[in-house]
């Protein structure tokens, strides 16, 4: 079985809210942060009333998501944001977990996205089992 990219997890909870993901904005990893971050800096100099489609009229969003026009944007942001977490976890979670990877490949891999991981936490990150589950992001045992 072959893995899944970051953007296939990412959309499959986008796709599950029957939400727009284009591919352009939520790619990759550091797109879909980019992106969310600009929803967010949006949302807290606009409000919590904004919606997707005043936004891209703003010219804060790309016209990429003209189809979720109407919707609320801090709706749209916590979808995004629960889909960021999902596509992390299920993407960490095929390529480390799934891997036996060691101590020294995690903190190889978080130095490499940005995070500093201590030897205990590595330790307690290795001391919980974790697996996937169809339809959740991680499941512990």
């Amino acid at each position: 079985m072959s893995k899944k990219t970051f953007y296939q997890h990412f959309k499959f909870s986008m796709d599950s809210l029957g939400l727009p993901t284009p591919n352009s904005l939520f790619g990759t990893y550091t797109t879909a942060v980019a992106t969310i971050g600009s929803i967010a800096t949006a949302v807290k100099t606009y409000g919590t009333s904004v919606t997707v489609g005043e936004l891209i009229g703003a010219g804060v969003l790309s016209e990429k998501l003209a189809v979720a026009a109407t919707l609320g944007a801090a709706f749209y942001l916590g979808a995004c944001v629960g889909a960021l977490a999902y596509a992390l976890g299920q993407w960490t979670a095929d390529n480390l977990w799934a891997s036996n990877a060691s101590p020294g490949e995690i903190q190889s891999f978080a130095r490499r996205n940005g995070i500093e991981l201590s030897g205990s936490m590595v330790a307690s990150l290795l001391s919980t089992p974790i697996r996937s589950v169809p339809g959740r992001a991680v499941a512990y045992a």
